[in-house]
């Protein structure tokens, strides 16, 4: 299944990143955001996985790869 968001914000995009890095801001904009754990590599660093909980009338458990990161342009994960 492939899935792709875009979304448009009234913000300089240097915000924009500073926010999206801070994984305590995800509950703000992701409905049903529990948690985020790093299982292995670095935060943010293409090959890090990191296991996601989410619990919006049922409990969903991701484990997120990260395939690249080259914000503010592109980010790709593979859940």
């Amino acid at each position: 299944m492939r899935y792709s968001c875009t979304t448009t914000i009234n913000v300089p995009i240097e915000q924009v990143v500073k926010l999206w890095d801070d994984e305590s801001n995800f509950s703000a904009w992701q409905d049903g955001f529990e948690s985020i754990e790093l299982l292995s590599g670095e935060h943010h660093k293409e090959g890090a996985k990191s296991k996601i909980i989410l619990n919006d009338n049922r409990r969903i458990e991701l484990i997120e790869t990260i395939i690249s990161n080259n914000l503010p342009h592109e980010k790709v994960a593979l859940y």
